[in-house]
C-alpha cells in the first residue's frame, strides 16, 4: 500500500496549516489560550474545556506555539482571506480550529469569504462562540452552502 507524507502547504505570509487526525487534509489551529468563551470555561470544572486537550502534549510543543502565533497574527492581515482561499483551494476538507477559537465576527465574516472563494471545499467549523454566530446570522443570514459550523456544547455529557 502506497503512503504519503503530509507536508504543510505555506503561502506567502508564512502560514502553514496544522494537520490533525480527525480530518483526511489540513486545518486551521491557534493557541486555545486565545479562546474568548473556552478560557472561561476552563475555570468550570466539568466543562469540555476543564481539560482542554489543545493545552496538553504537542501543543505546548515551542515550535507549535509559534506557528499558532504566526496563523493568529495572520488572520489581521489584510491579505489573509486571499491567501487562505489560495492555500486549502484544492483540498476537498478543510477543518477551522483543530485548536483556538474564533477570534470574533470579523474573524467569522472573513473565514465565510474564504469559504466563498472555495465553493469545492467541504468546510468545517466548530465552536463554542454562539454569541458571535448570532451576531452573524442576524447581519447576514445563513452560512454558505459549502460551510458547517457546528456549535460545540459546553459540558461533557
Amino acid at each position: 500500500m502506497k503512503t504519503t507524507r503530509y507536508v504543510p502547504a505555506v503561502y506567502p505570509l508564512g502560514i502553514e496549516m496544522s494537520k490533525t487526525s480527525k480530518m483526511p487534509q489540513g486545518s486551521w489551529s491557534i493557541d486555545a489560550r486565545r479562546c474568548n468563551v473556552g478560557s472561561k470555561l476552563r475555570l468550570v470544572e466539568g466543562s469540555v474545556c476543564w481539560e482542554c486537550y489543545a493545552r496538553q502534549g504537542y501543543y505546548n510543543f515551542p515550535v507549535v506555539q509559534t506557528a499558532q502565533e504566526r496563523r493568529y497574527q495572520a488572520i489581521w492581515a489584510d491579505n489573509w482571506v486571499p491567501m487562505m482561499a489560495q492555500l486549502i483551494y484544492s483540498q476537498t476538507w478543510f477543518r477551522w480550529f483543530d485548536a483556538g477559537d474564533l477570534q470574533g465576527i470579523e474573524h467569522l465574516i472573513k473565514i465565510v469569504a474564504i469559504c466563498k472563494l472555495t465553493p469545492a471545499t467541504n468546510h468545517w467549523l466548530p465552536t463554542k462562540e454562539y454569541g458571535v454566530i448570532r451576531q452573524y446570522k442576524r447581519l447576514h443570514g445563513d452560512f454558505p452552502a459549502n460551510l458547517v459550523v457546528r456549535p460545540s456544547a459546553p459540558m461533557v455529557d
